[in-house]
């Protein structure tokens, strides 16, 4: 009996290009899933810096900052963003008889795990931007 000489491709280069695709996935996906991340970063601070420069101007309006971001609306800032962009809310703070300020974005997880001045090197450590200037940020990001 013959057999017949089929078009086609065999399993042996079946297999060979399920292999590639599953290589490319492990590369990729994770590469994906941190530009997601850092898109998410920068939205937040994109939406901090939105916000200071609202709660500036109402400071040289007013002689103190708000005691809360909303009141920025809409004179300064026509909405005001509610959450970062990990959809967590935002810790805003007045301090010395409302003559200073801090607004933090938690990270990722919303816990916010670095405080400290600087560069933060993970998406769950927070943001912060104390009267108007950055105080923790993301690292790459050029601080003014």
């Amino acid at each position: 009996m013959k057999l017949k000489e089929g078009k086609g491709f065999t399993l042996v280069e079946l297999l060979i290009v399920v292999a590639i695709i599953g290589i490319l996935a492990l590369i990729a996906v994770p590469l994906f899933y941190e530009a997601v991340q850092r898109g998410k970063q920068k939205s937040t601070m994109h939406n901090m810096r939105t916000i200071a420069t609202g709660l500036e101007s109402y400071m040289v309006d007013y002689n103190f900052y708000p005691h809360n971001i909303i009141a920025v609306e809409p004179t300064y800032v026509s909405m005001t963003p509610r959450r970062d962009g990990w959809s967590n809310d935002w810790v805003y703070e007045t301090f010395q008889s409302d003559q200073s300020y801090s607004l933090s974005s938690g990270g990722r997880d919303g816990g916010g795990h670095a405080t400290v001045e600087g560069v933060t090197s993970d998406f769950d450590d927070s943001i912060t931007i104390v009267n108007g200037r950055f105080f923790s940020y993301p690292a790459g990001y050029q601080h003014k």
